[in-house]
């Protein structure tokens, strides 16, 4: 009976090393902080991406967060020239009044020095975000 119980012991804790290990390796893909970040002023200013572009979430939007999902999954499509910040639309209100965003899932795309490419409503996916950029940058990537 004692050497069930250790080699339970044995493969439950293997078991946990392994998914922590991959867990631990999702979230380092999935938190690649160049390319999908949270927005700050001072973030925007440091990025070094040709483009940005301001994803306007809400943390009670459903909407918000199936594309944040989508984004997470699909980071390593996303060109070296782009930079995506997620804005709480909540609480960034000199942004919403700045771009004339009144609904979340907004996203305004902007070059490197500020200013206002295009402006779209209600990208469903990351594909669907890369293609709007490309159409506005004219972007071969």
């Amino acid at each position: 009976m004692k050497a069930k119980t250790y080699y339970a012991f044995v493969f439950l804790l293997l078991a946990l090393c392994f998914w922590s290990l991959h867990a631990e390796t999702n979230t380092l893909e999935n938190k690649n902080l160049k390319t999908y970040r949270e927005y700050s002023k001072e973030a925007v200013i440091a990025s070094e991406a040709e483009f940005t572009l301001l994803y306007f979430h809400a943390s009670w939007c459903p909407t918000c967060h199936f594309l944040e999902e989508d984004i997470l999954n699909n980071l390593k499509k996303m060109p070296e020239n782009l930079t995506i910040f997620k804005v709480d639309f909540d609480k960034a209100e000199e942004l919403k009044i700045s771009y004339d965003v009144t609904v979340q899932t907004s996203m305004v795309l902007l070059d490197k020095n500020g200013v206002l490419i295009k402006k779209w409503l209600g990208s469903r996916s990351m594909q669907d975000i890369l293609e709007q950029v490309k159409s506005a940058t004219n972007s071969n990537d």
